[in-house]
């Protein structure tokens, strides 16, 4: 048998407790002397061929007496990222460069404060899309090149052609590769374009073209960005991966119906170690029907 004793009692309020946690706290810190006790520095300058950099940031509270969270965030105003971190002092290493806004909430006297954003910006991160392009392997790769020749589809040997806008809702590379929604009479085959080639240096960002025979045919550079178009019929921004910008044309790409112009921002369909094919959408491709418009198609793969 088990007995059970219930005793009734009064509670004893621990008046100390609450003088001494709620109602004896004292005065908060302001903000401004809260942001003058914390520090945002980047304290690794970028040097030319050097991996560490500004993407080195270091965070610290001098006063631990005052408990907090650090939160960043990143990203454009409709698609923004952020992450908190608990931590007095601590040092982040960034793997994408991008501009991130950087702030502290504290408690002081049971008040919470919070610190304006400082914005930090990094540049020094290696892209890995160097990697595919140039075959760097990081920032110090400062010899780092590759060559870059027409891809000729397995059956028709396109290389590239003008056609319908937004071929890439009507089906994969592969497919479309092959001169599918062409509209310049079937495309052009590597047999009539020619062995033309590129060569991506990591160094400068270079890129220099070459005619069939070997001899420059223009240098110039380029730049690659992650960033994706958005808007119009053909929802470029579920298909596209980012874009490549060049100051000078890519081999075949003068027969696009749409002017390049002196800066030819290409969009980059694929881009792997072996492939690449570009797009370069005619300007009215954001309005209308994607049958009612029209790009240029080319295929580039990695020289053996």
């Amino acid at each position: 048998m088990v007995a059970a004793v219930w005793m009734a009692c009064d509670p004893i309020e621990e008046k100390s407790l609450r003088e001494k946690y709620f109602e004896n706290v004292g005065t908060p810190i302001t903000k401004a002397e809260l942001e003058a006790v914390i520090s945002i520095t980047q304290p690794i300058p970028n040097q030319e061929g050097v991996v560490e950099g500004d993407q080195y940031v270091v965070l610290k509270n001098s006063r631990p007496d005052i408990p907090g969270v650090w939160h960043i965030e990143w990203g454009n105003a409709n698609n923004r990222s952020s992450k908190t971190l608990g931590t007095d002092c601590d040092t982040l290493i960034f793997e994408s460069n991008d501009v991130y806004d950087i702030y502290f909430v504290g408690i002081s006297a049971n008040t919470i404060i919070q610190t304006d954003p400082v914005q930090v910006t990094v540049t020094n991160c290696f892209d890995p899309w160097q990697t595919l392009l140039t075959g760097a392997e990081d920032k110090s790769d400062n010899t780092a090149k590759k060559t870059w020749e027409f891809w000729p589809s397995p059956n028709n040997k396109v290389v590239y052609f003008n056609g319908m806008y937004a071929n890439w809702l009507a089906g994969g590379v592969n497919m479309i590769h092959e001169a599918f929604n062409n509209w310049d009479g079937g495309g052009t085959k590597l047999s009539v374009a020619g062995n033309y080639t590129m060569v991506f240096e990591y160094k400068g960002n270079k890129l220099t073209t070459y005619k069939p025979d070997g001899t420059i045919l223009g240098e110039g550079t380029y730049a690659i960005s992650h960033d994706v178009p958005t808007g119009g019929s053909g929802k470029p921004q579920d298909y596209i991966v980012g874009t490549l910008t060049t100051t000078i044309p890519l081999p075949g790409s003068t027969t696009s119906w749409e002017l390049l112009g002196d800066r030819p921002t290409y969009w980059l369909w694929l881009l792997d170690e072996e492939h690449m094919c570009v797009v370069h959408p005619a300007s009215t491709w954001a309005q209308g029907d994607f049958w009612d418009s029209y790009a240029w198609y080319g295929f580039y793969q990695a020289k053996k």
